[in-house]
């Protein structure tokens, strides 16, 4: 192609390759080398032939669209990339076909599809990037063409507003223009013209909504205007709008009534953007513009045809819903601009209006009127109005018991709800924004219960709810309890009123009555469990008067007869609900009644199983904190211990841990497996589980709960001291679970699978990695795992009890360094059971290591006494090295799968990446957290080799591709970097400062272009340059290899960062924008930009900088100075 010279022949032969290309029944290898032939064709042939056979293309009325596109980008490939290089004759006729395509059509409109149009539009940004405002006037002709032509030509308009909007795009928000004097001098031409040109759009826009007789027409274009005026609100200065706001805010509203419910979308949209936009000082004139009369009857107006409408128009619902976030953002901006003593106008309608949203079945507009009121509510001088205490309380409080259980996915507008499935994608994303919703609730709770005049509503409110609570169907009594625990907690929590406190103390009292009136038997299990739970919620009003009472109730519920699965739950209820009561009530009202306590717990024990026997002796253990007297607590403590010492104390649990053989042999798992429910199993095995979990339980609970006195050991100690070596010898053979011996000794009852990771730990790692869960969320299911097997066969069974393990023993150890303190660390076989833990980490998989970083070794290292660091402090090292060599050995397998394009990736690569960013995310969290304490390093970097060790670790992890482990680590690396390093103690040789600034450099190669790690970058390099780069010459030659600066600009750098004033200055700022100037290309592209081609601006003339309006000087002084006279 490139070497057709015939104009004819070139444009059959190049239409003809293009209806090749779009020709899908053509092989696919033929339409790839004819697409290589027409580039070529544009890169290569004479650009005066691709212009005429871009021109016979887009001139001609003969092709399909499909050709006609293809000429556009003919075009635009000449614009963009031979402009500069074609002389101006060339350009000149480019610019008159693009000018008469457009416009001189003699009245016809252009009837293109949106794709032409934009193929189009980008040809005229194009040729205006390169030669505007020099040597072309394009705004005048385009403001003309709009003001004067017909709405037929509909399609023009189009065009117009396209280009417009495409260099708003290209030359302020996106910045996608290099050259600095261009971008300069169309963002100062731009400022002239377009508070011009949004005039002329408003007075087309109001011309059109008047007079046009063609209303499809009319629409298109309004389409076009509207779409501009949103990107101008978006990213233009107010001083482009401020003369036009009254009239703007006016024409929105005037189209919010359009008959086209997209363009009244687009309107509110409009407005919308401008009142969300940044805090400035004409944020009160624009808060002002919405609300005045005309503005807020309109909004209103549409407000209540949006709802009404909306049920079965989802254009209508989108419509309401752009309302709903008008008005939100509008509420924050009142909210904040009337801080003083000042009247919002038409304050009641925008109250009125929010109110409304509420009872939408929607759980987005019920979300977007939370925070609208929430918002208000934290002005003071708005909630004293009394317009607004009575929309409060007769529209918005008297629906708040609907939304809060709308948040729970409870109420008849929940189900087949047709707003959500609009508004979502499937079930989980449904209930992530329920969530939202009801942690957006709950400070609107929080301040209609602090405040008087609301909470006798809210009072009668949960009155209500509550018996209404007792009347639904018994599978909906867990979800409907939790709604209103939820709602009840958040209110019992507030520093009330006293009234407010004695209506919930006899709300209290009332419930344990009826509790006492309710039989004790499974078959009650519904009143039973709502009862409980609701005396759960209640439980920090109890009064003194109350308790024995309560305690007595409690008691006979735990005797109760085992009959099914419903007994234990209801159990399970009651000892919930004494231990949330040990925690919650104050010290002074347990003293009082603790030896009721302690015979509940004693007469308790025969009638609930072991786990629950476990759970029960928190109790205990929580009482013992009231003794003052350490040898009283010792004795009292000793009666819950006892049991626990013997069983691990035991010629059975010694023998099960002395190896992997007996310990599978005592878990059942060297046996056939049972499948049962273990609360009614008489196997052996499945006692044996059963049992050294409910000890394992036990143990845990005491730990965590009994507190160790100022001054004084931990009464605990001496107790426990005996089975400490057990428990890790347990936890040697717990992580001995993952060798490959233990799959050969494992029953073939058994799935292989049983040890390996679960699904639903493979869900909670990318839930992690990604960030789309609660923190406490995912923590609660991680460590409630082995409940959902517990019902199943075998295999889950075995699963689940693997998982719990686990979970115990790395809890269990990391609380005798953290409860125990320097009892533990001076025992005489410490270090030999600490270094136990790390001797076989290579066994352990990464899905459990991640466990053993947080439960464990965290509290080891960060408890260890300075002192006695050399119990722990082998084993740190070792953990160190370890995790360096094993992120190493993962970032290189997952860098050799995707540098291996021949096989797509499989499930388990992707899962290995996710499990090796979670890996060292929790790791470096646990170095952050030993290592520092209030920005303060500690003693563990003292030692030189483990300095240097740590050191390499993280550098070693910055250079991975993972920015949200970079941001973890950069505030300890930076610091290790000043105080150590910097240091006199740590003289770092020029072998280390090499490494260390290429790492660094690395680091920002790949991070660079996350703005929020981008300041610890350049702080980290400004202070490895600035500590180094004196010392050490070869480190200039470093850095300037890496950005390719020559040793001029080098030297300049160096001048500037280590002689200038910045190397004086305690000014970070200065020294980190030198830095950021000279690696300005180090920063490693996007995948887009990677494969971008660079495009050349002609360069054009500066304009000269608009004058600065200088006062004249008062001269008068000088004149009376020198006067005469």
């Amino acid at each position: 192609m490139a070497a057709l010279s015939n104009e004819a022949e070139a444009v059959a032969e190049v239409v003809a390759a293009i209806r090749s290309i779009y020709d899908i029944a053509r092989p696919n290898s033929e339409r790839v080398e004819l697409n290589k032939k027409i580039e070529e064709f544009k890169d290569v042939a004479d650009p005066n032939i691709v212009f005429r056979v871009a021109e016979m293309i887009v001139t001609s009325k003969d092709y399909e669209e499909t050709v006609y596109h293809a000429g556009w980008q003919f075009l635009e490939h000449l614009i963009k990339f031979k402009w500069v290089s074609i002389d101006d004759v060339l350009r000149k006729r480019i610019q008159e076909v693009c000018m008469s395509v457009c416009f001189n059509v003699s009245g016809q409109a252009l009837h293109l599809n949106m794709s032409l149009k934009t193929a189009i539009s980008r040809c005229f940004v194009g040729i205006m990037q390169h030669e505007w405002p020099q040597n072309l006037s394009v705004f005048g002709g385009l403001q003309g063409f709009l003001k004067m032509c017909h709405e037929d030509l509909h399609g023009q308009v189009e065009i117009i507003f396209l280009v417009v909007r495409r260099l708003l795009e290209n030359v302020i928000s996106m910045i996608s223009i290099t050259s600095a004097a261009r971008r300069r001098d169309l963002s100062m031409t731009l400022n002239q013209v377009m508070p011009t040109f949004l005039a002329e759009t408003l007075n087309r826009l109001a011309y059109d909504m008047d007079s046009s007789k063609n209303i499809n027409c009319s629409t298109i274009i309004a389409k076009a205007a509207l779409d501009f005026i949103r990107d101008l609100l978006e990213c233009g200065p107010s001083k482009w709008f401020l003369e036009s706001l009254e009239k703007l805010v006016d024409i929105m509203c005037l189209f919010l009534k359009h008959p086209d419910g997209k363009v009244a979308t687009l309107a509110t949209r409009c407005l919308e953007t401008l009142i969300s936009r940044k805090k400035s000082e004409d944020e009160e004139e624009i808060v002002k513009t919405f609300l005045r009369d005309a503005s807020m009857h309109a909004i209103l107006e549409n407000t209540s045809l949006a709802i009404e409408s909306s049920k079965n128009n989802p254009d209508s619902y989108e419509y309401l819903k752009a309302i709903c976030d008008l008005l939100v953002n509008l509420g924050a901006k009142v909210s904040r601009v009337f801080e003083e003593n000042r009247e919002p106008q038409n304050f009641v309608l925008y109250l009125a209006a929010i109110s409304a949203f509420f009872e939408h079945p929607s759980t987005h507009i019920k979300s977007e009127a939370t925070k609208a009121l929430t918002a208000l509510l934290s002005n003071e001088i708005l909630r004293n109005r009394e317009d607004f205490v009575h929309i409060v309380m007769t529209r918005s409080i008297p629906v708040l018991k609907y939304v809060f259980r709308h948040s729970f996915g409870l109420g008849e507008t929940v189900h087949d709800n047709p707003f959500d499935d609009h508004d979502y994608d499937d079930d989980t994303d449904t209930n992530i924004a329920r969530n939202q919703l009801r942690h957006g609730l709950i400070p609107l709770v929080r301040s209609f219960t602090c405040d008087k005049r609301f909470s006798l509503q809210i009072n009668e409110l949960v009155r209500i709810w509550m018996e209404e609570c007792f009347n639904v169907q018994e599978e909906d009594v867990p979800r409907e309890c939790d709604a209103l625990n939820r709602f009840l907690r958040v209110v019992v929590a507030q520093d009330s009123d006293a009234d407010l406190i004695a209506f919930y103390s006899n709300l209290f009292a009332s419930l344990v009555t009826e509790l006492h009136n309710i039989p004790k038997t499974t078959a009650m299990n519904k009143r039973l469990i709502v009862n409980l739970s609701f005396l759960s919620a209640l439980i920090p009003t109890m009064t003194i008067q109350v308790a024995p009472m309560f305690l007595a109730e409690i008691g006979n519920t735990l005797q109760i007869a085992y009959e099914n699965k419903k007994t234990s739950f209801i159990k399970r209820q009651a000892l919930t609900l004494l231990l949330r009561m040990v925690k919650s009530v104050p010290n002074e009202v347990l003293l009082q009644i603790a030896d009721q306590i302690l015979e509940l717990t004693t007469h308790a024990m025969p009638h609930i199983s072991a786990i629950q026997q476990a759970q029960l002796l928190q109790v205990t253990a929580s009482l013992s904190n009231l003794i003052p007297c350490m040898a009283t607590r010792i004795q009292f403590l000793s009666n819950a211990v006892t049991p626990i010492t013997a069983f691990f104390a035991s010629d059975t649990v010694v023998k099960a841990v002395q190896s992997l053989e007996a310990f599978m042999a005592f878990s059942g798992f060297r046996t056939p497996g049972v499948s049962c429910d273990p609360n009614e199993s008489d196997d052996e095995f499945v006692r044996n589980r059963v049992n050294i979990r409910s000890f394992l339980t036990a143990l845990e609970g005491l730990l965590q709960n009994v507190q160790k006195s100022e001054g004084q050991p931990n009464p605990l100690f001496g107790l426990i001291q005996p089975i400490i070596p057990v428990i890790f010898g347990l936890s040697r053979c717990v992580r001995n679970l993952y060798r490959p011996e233990a799959v050969q000794l494992l029953h073939p009852s058994f799935a292989r699978d049983v040890f390996a990771v679960s699904k639903m730990e493979k869900e909670q790692i990318y839930s992690y990695v990604l960030e789309t869960m609660e923190n406490e969320k995912q923590q609660e299911e991680e460590d409630s795992q082995s409940q959902k097997g517990v019902e199943g066969d075998c295999s889950s069974q075995a699963r689940s009890y693997c998982v719990m393990m686990n979970l115990h023993v790395q809890t269990i150890i990391g609380y005798f360094a953290q409860k125990l303190q320097n009892e533990f660390f001076l025992l005489e076989n410490c270090k030999e059971m600490i270094e136990s833990t790390v001797e076989d980490l290579a066994m352990i998989p990464d899905f459990r290591l991640r466990s053993w970083f947080k439960k464990t070794w965290k509290p080891i290292f960060h408890t260890c006494p300075y002192e006695l660091r050399h119990i722990a402090g082998p084993s740190f090292a070792v953990l160190v090295e370890y995790t360096r060599n094993l992120m190493e050995n993962r970032w290189n397998m997952i860098s050799a799968t995707k540098e291996n394009t021949d096989t797509p990736p499989t499930d388990e690569d992707t899962f290995l990446e996710h499990m090796t960013c979670a890996l060292q995310r929790e790791f470096v969290q646990m170095m952050k957290e030993i290592l520092m304490k209030n920005d303060t390093l500690n003693f563990w970097l003292d030692d030189r080799a483990f300095c240097d060790s740590t050191m390499l670790t993280l550098l070693n992890l910055v250079q991975n591709d993972d920015s949200v482990c970079f941001h973890k680590c950069s505030q300890l690396l930076l610091k290790i970097v000043k105080d150590k390093y910097s240091s006199h103690l740590y003289a770092c040789d020029q072998e280390s400062a090499v490494f260390i600034l290429q790492c660094a450099l690395k680091a920002y190669h790949l991070n660079g272009k996350d703005e929020t790690m981008e300041i610890s970058l350049l702080s980290l390099l400004v202070e490895v340059y600035g500590t180094y780069r004196p010392k050490y010459e070869c480190l200039k030659l470093l850095l300037g290899e890496a950005v390719g600066a020559c040793p001029n600009t080098m030297d300049a750098f160096d001048a500037r960062l280590l002689l200038g004033p910045a190397a004086t200055m305690a000014a970070d700022r200065v020294k980190r924008n030198i830095m950021r100037e000279l690696l300005h290309g180090v920063v490693k592209p996007s995948m887009a930009m990677l494969h971008k081609r660079k495009a050349e601006l002609r360069q054009q003339p500066a304009l000269p900088s608009t004058p600065k309006i200088v006062a004249e000087q008062d001269l008068s002084a000088v004149a009376d100075l020198f006067g005469s006279g």
